[in-house]
């Protein structure tokens, strides 16, 4: 028993100890550091600050959607305000048709205006010649009764 309290009690081979322990302490806290290094996590910083630009351009769409009135309104409100667009809109395009029509009839009137005379004209002309084509032939088929009856140059 005394020699174990001899190796105890000796400071030379307790400072020895000492030494061999912090040394083996030292390796193995150089080798975690070195396995630390190695396994060190990537830098995500640039693509978290990406990522973070853009999530406040989404909240800021986001914030705009949300305050646009139509999403305070009920189905009911969005139902009347269709049907009044819808109403308006159709009321609007009958106005534009009924428009047209009258456009178109003015203008069909128009043609007719500047057509009519054209047409009475040819009609006017075909009676013209057909009269005096009837003329001409009744002309000639009654002249050589005339020249009989009456005497021209005798």
């Amino acid at each position: 028993m005394e020699d174990t309290n001899d190796q105890a009690s000796d400071p030379a081979q307790a400072f020895d100890n000492l030494r061999a322990e912090v040394s083996m302490m030292r390796r193995a806290v150089e080798a975690l550091l070195g396995v630390w290094k190695e396994n060190q996590p990537s830098d995500y910083s640039p693509d978290l600050g990406h990522i973070a630009k853009s999530l406040a351009v989404v909240v800021a769409r986001l914030d705009a959607i949300d305050k646009h009135p139509a999403l305070a309104m009920t189905p009911e409100q969005h139902r009347r305000a269709i049907a009044q667009t819808g109403s308006g809109l159709m009321g609007e395009a009958a106005q534009k048709l009924s428009q047209v029509i009258q456009d178109v009839a003015r203008e069909r009137q128009r043609i007719a205006d500047l057509i009519g005379p054209a047409c009475q004209r040819k009609e006017q002309r075909n009676w013209l010649l057909r009269a005096a084509s009837g003329a001409l032939v009744v002309g000639l088929l009654v002249s050589p009764f005339v020249a009989s009856v009456l005497p021209f140059g005798q």
